[in-house]
């Protein structure tokens, strides 16, 4: 899919969700500087190869910050940068939560391994598989469950979005 398709796709689930959320009163985080963004990424160390590329390179999830940097919303979380240039952690930053997978205080998952967790929507998280280039939905606990894959972030979020509207 064209790149340009794809942003025109996100950006009308977006506006899609921007319109749900503005009518239950939630806040949205400013875009991201990807100028900043980018200069962050040079400095960073302790955050995953594969995280970091994510984030460099997927031109979908850039734009995405570029318009609207992460979203909770009904306990749907997609993480952002969420201020991680100026604060030391946050549990909405998609740099510290992969962070917190590689290297948690008991053991690796090996389902998490090379992949970016980029959202959360209980009972599941999402991932950006870089082998495989697709999203998962995956069950949080029995990680090895994959419940759906998703060509793009569009894809993934307004299926999280339906689930979310459901509810």
């Amino acid at each position: 899919m064209e790149e340009s398709v794809k942003h025109n796709h996100l950006n009308q689930v977006i506006t899609s969700l921007r319109t749900e959320m503005s009518e239950f009163g939630y806040q949205f985080e400013p875009p991201v500087n990807l100028h900043e963004l980018d200069i962050y990424i040079d400095t960073v160390t302790d955050v995953p190869i594969h995280c970091l590329n994510y984030v460099r390179t997927n031109q979908e999830y850039r734009h995405f910050l570029s318009v609207m940097n992460g979203v909770e919303y009904n306990s749907f979380i997609l993480y952002g940068m969420s201020d991680s240039i100026y604060t030391p952690c946050s549990e909405l930053n998609i740099f510290d939560i992969n962070k917190f997978n590689q290297n948690p205080p008991f053991e690796v998952d090996p389902h998490l391994i090379d992949k970016v967790e980029i959202a959360r929507l209980p009972p599941g998280i999402y991932l950006y598989n870089p082998s495989t280039h697709k999203y998962e939905d995956r069950d949080a606990i029995g990680t090895e469950y994959i419940y759906k894959q998703f060509d793009t972030l569009a894809d993934m979020l307004q299926a999280a979005i339906a689930r979310v509207c459901k509810n």
